[in-house]
């Protein structure tokens, strides 16, 4: 699991110099997070002139899902997504472990 501490950590740093600089990522979809700790995808993204915590850079987002002060728990919640996923795998890998079976699934789970 130091693969997903690795990015944990990532994340959080660069979310951390964001809220530093009053940066405001438009679209913190989990879609739009990497794994080495970057975003893309950044649709309509600001800096806050005048700090306000509830700003929101992206019109498309009337209730604040992706506002300044959503940022860090946005991220969070894109983390656990993840987790999940690799969870999934490596229950996954475990019951191909057990199953002496050669099934594709399995073929394709050890090569994971």
């Amino acid at each position: 699991m130091e693969f997903f501490k690795e990015t944990v950590k990532r994340t959080a740093n660069l979310v951390t110099l964001w809220q530093t600089v009053g940066f405001c990522h438009g679209v913190l979809n989990a879609d739009n997070m990497s794994i080495i700790g970057l975003t893309i995808d950044y649709g309509p993204f600001g800096f806050i002139d005048q700090f306000t915590w509830d700003h929101i850079s992206n019109t498309s987002d009337p209730n604040g899902r992706y506002s300044y002060a959503q940022q860090p728990s946005v991220c969070a919640w894109n983390l656990a997504r993840l987790a999940e996923c690799l969870i999934q795998a490596l229950i996954d890998q475990q019951k191909c472990s057990s199953d002496k079976t050669a099934n594709k699934e399995c073929i394709f789970v050890d090569n994971l």
